[in-house]
Formats: C-alpha cells, sequence, structure tokens
C-alpha cells in the first residue's frame, strides 16, 4: 500500500521519540512555577473612575482643559452671596479648587445654598485654560449649568443648560428662584 508523501516509520524509531531526547524534567517542588492566586479585594481603582463623591452620584465631570496648577492664576477670585434684606455678605474664596459646585445637598457641594428651589447639585463655577489670539494659555473662570430645574441666571439672564459661560468682575449671579444675590468679584 502505497501513500503519497507518506512513509510508514519502523518499530526501531519509535525509541527515538522519548522523553530523554527532548529534555524532559519532572517538576519537583522546586522547579514548579507557583501560580499566582487571583486577588478579589477592591483595589480601589473602579471607584477611582467612577464619578461617585462619598457614594453620592456627581453630575459633573472636569473637562480636559482644567488647569493642573492654580498657583498660576493672575487675579484673585470670590464670590459674595447677599440675602434680600440683609447688607453682611457670605464669602467665598474661588482660587482654592480647579472647579467649586454649588448646590442644596450639603453632601458634596462646594459652596452650599439652603433654598428650596435650587436643585442639589446646580451649578459649577470652573476654571479652564484658554488660548488666547496670540497663542499664550490663560485660565479663566466658567459657569455651567448642571440641567437644573430652575435654572442659572447670569445679569438677570439665563444661561443655557450644560454649557460654559465665561464670568466676567461684577456679574450677578442667581441661582433658580432664590432671593440669595451672588457677585462673582475679579480682584
Amino acid at each position: 500500500m502505497s501513500y503519497r508523501g507518506f512513509r510508514p516509520r519502523s518499530d526501531d524509531n519509535v525509541e527515538s521519540y522519548n522523553k530523554q531526547n527532548y529534555n524532559y524534567r519532572e517538576k519537583t517542588p522546586s522547579t514548579a512555577i507557583v501560580k499566582k492566586k487571583p486577588n478579589f479585594k477592591p483595589s480601589g481603582l473602579l471607584a477611582k473612575e467612577s464619578n461617585n463623591f462619598k457614594g453620592i452620584q456627581l453630575k459633573y465631570n472636569e473637562p480636559g482643559d482644567s488647569p493642573s496648577d492654580l498657583s498660576q492664576l493672575e487675579h484673585e477670585y470670590f464670590l459674595y452671596s447677599y440675602k434680600k434684606h440683609s447688607n453682611i455678605p457670605s464669602e467665598h474664596a474661588l482660587n482654592g479648587k480647579k472647579f467649586h459646585l454649588l448646590g442644596r445637598d450639603d453632601k458634596v457641594v462646594d459652596i452650599w445654598i439652603n433654598e428650596d428651589s435650587i436643585s442639589k447639585q446646580h451649578a459649577v463655577i470652573q476654571f479652564r485654560n484658554i488660548k488666547t489670539s496670540v497663542g499664550e494659555i490663560e485660565i479663566k473662570p466658567y459657569i455651567i449649568d448642571l440641567e437644573s430645574s430652575n435654572g442659572t441666571f447670569i445679569n438677570d439672564d439665563e444661561i443655557p443648560p450644560s454649557r460654559y459661560v465665561e464670568l466676567k468682575d461684577k456679574d450677578s449671579i442667581t441661582f433658580g428662584d432664590s432671593d440669595i444675590e451672588n457677585i462673582f468679584i475679579v480682584i
């Protein structure tokens, strides 16, 4: 019987395929590879990637043009809050953080506004790196409404939700139907 390209082996060639010819070593405890067991403990990586703070889902994600270093700020920025029948403002310095979350949920917000017409996470004041016409990068303050139920107003004009609007010196900011007037000051 003839097979194309196949030649049966003879019995004397069978011995050439034994364990010694292939440097086969039996595994001993010293040469055995120890497989690493899976670690199912929480690493914290998922929590770091999620947008939760103290177990509360945040509506806001920092943009990519957020400054890494606020020491380059040329000015000092403040938010002064005046209640309708009070001349004593509360002062909020804004230079310390890249963004400030404003709203009614005192567990997560940076500037707490205790009014019923304010959403839990109402708006954010965010510093952003902006390229000038000369090509230099300048850090400017912006505000964004987080799709709040009653809106955010600058100088009595409602700003569009989920859009950054640049803040200027002495801008009047009102959140929802609140009696509190907030004045943005640049020094």
